[in-house]
């Protein structure tokens, strides 16, 4: 597991770092919501900062992982959180490999 820091700040506001890519207060909302999603999230957050901190579209692949959260956070219409998967998965294939990921992501919008 990467290493994951919390910086809370006067307003009680705050960020969570897992390795390179910001899970910003998304991150607690979803998993406030559901566990497994907030648990597939943080694999996906460690497996791009392991695998894609070096690639050449590396700043795309990081702001299309912080807009899906963003969009499963603010529980988006299902639609607009797959487009955004399959842009994630098309910068960075190797994502949806990783366990218990996919299932997690598609029941967002397989399911409505």
């Amino acid at each position: 597991m990467g290493d994951i820091n919390i910086k809370v700040g006067r307003d009680l506001s705050g960020t969570v770092v897992v390795g390179d890519y910001i899970v910003k207060d998304s991150y607690n909302s979803i998993e406030q919501r559901n566990t497994d999603l907030a648990h597939a999230i943080q694999n996906i957050s460690e497996h791009l900062s392991s695998n894609y901190s070096q690639h050449a579209e590396a700043e795309e692949i990081k702001d299309n992982f912080k807009e899906l959260q963003e969009k499963i956070a603010d529980d988006e219409s299902p639609s607009r959180i797959k487009r955004v998967w399959r842009s994630l998965i098309e910068l960075a294939p190797t994502v949806s490999s990783i366990a218990g990921v996919v299932p997690a992501i598609t029941a967002l919008f397989d399911s409505k």
